[in-house]
């Protein structure tokens, strides 16, 4: 089905193919490269943030880590936008390792020229799509109601959505422009891409295992969407229709309908989403609708979906 995958082609000229264990092993030295720089971006503000917080200190002073680490987990929206940006170093992180480790092309990673203007688009447009989709199954099913923010802070929505920008590219960079194409050269056999999914997509997961009210069906849902982005991006031959759709997914789940994104609230919204008593199963509850089975639903239908239509890709102007 990827055969003739351009990213996948480009890929295979690699000078360095470690095997499926130690890419795997690779790839996490990698992420701690860049959670590093991340740390390091976050670091200053963080604790400038808490240790000027009198609820920190005394949770602090009376050794009560729980309700430290709830702090924490309900930051200000100043520090998820920082948060978010602070994700350029899962770009840097994967590109620095393929272009002077591996020696992949950057085409390889899925960075191309033609097209990446309308790719992206479209992909944005898919994202907005799908999670409007799953506002809808819960609207159906009267698990929600949604009404309009009582304040609106333009300035902060703005500086959201570049930041969902900036982390959905990078998480696509990451898990499947490096990731997911680089196991395709540690595996063989006619099903390499196709596994290479499937692991990629599962690690993806794991990534969010640390996430406030994370469950096992949360987990399942991360899997489905990592699925989705993968088969995306191979289909598409290059990594900007997922990245979009990634973009779009979060910033219409956090700031359009005012939902917790895989377990992180914020306050700078257009509506605000409120979940009806009982209906946490489909919702998700705390984590946000990733935990929920109206994600689960939208993510199978998805997946289906870009598997099967027909995908037109060109990839003849490379970026190199």
């Amino acid at each position: 089905m990827f055969d003739d995958n351009k990213m996948l082609l480009l890929a295979k000229d690699a000078r360095f193919k470690p095997n499926l264990i130690l890419q795997i092993l690779i790839f996490f030295a990698v992420f701690t490269a860049a959670s590093v720089v991340a740390s390091v971006i976050v670091m200053i503000p963080t604790m400038a943030w808490l240790f000027m917080s009198p609820d920190f200190m005394d949770f602090a002073m009376a050794g009560d880590v729980e309700s430290a680490l709830e702090l924490l987990y309900n930051m200000p929206d100043w520090m998820i936008i920082v948060s978010l940006f602070a994700t350029i170093g899962e770009i840097a992180a994967p590109i620095i390792y393929c272009r002077y480790i591996e020696r992949r092309k950057i085409a390889s990673l899925g960075i191309v020229k033609k097209g990446a203007v309308k790719s992206y688009l479209a992909g944005y447009l898919v994202g907005v799509l799908m999670m409007t989709a799953v506002v809808g199954v819960c609207l159906i099913c009267k698990a929600i109601t949604i009404e309009a923010a009582t304040s609106i802070s333009v300035l902060y929505i703005l500086l959201f959505f570049v930041g969902y920008l900036v982390q959905g590219f990078a998480e696509e960079i990451l898990c499947r422009g490096y990731f997911m194409v680089s196991l395709t050269n540690s595996l063989k056999g006619k099903y390499s891409a196709a596994i290479a999914v499937a692991v990629s997509s599962v690690v993806f997961a794991l990534l969010h295992l640390g996430n406030q009210g994370v469950s096992p069906l949360s987990v399942l849902n991360i899997v489905l969407a990592g699925m989705f982005f993968g088969i995306y991006v191979l289909r598409t031959g290059n990594i900007w229709g997922a990245a979009a759709a990634h973009s779009a997914w979060n910033f219409v789940q956090g700031q359009i309908f005012g939902m917790s994104v895989s377990g992180v609230e914020s306050n700078a919204m257009v509506f605000k989403t409120t979940v009806c008593e009982g209906f946490e199963w489909l919702t998700g509850g705390t984590f946000g609708p990733e935990g929920g089975m109206a994600v689960t639903i939208v993510m199978l239908i998805a997946i289906l979906l870009v598997t099967v239509f027909p995908i037109k890709h060109d990839t003849d102007t490379i970026a190199e």
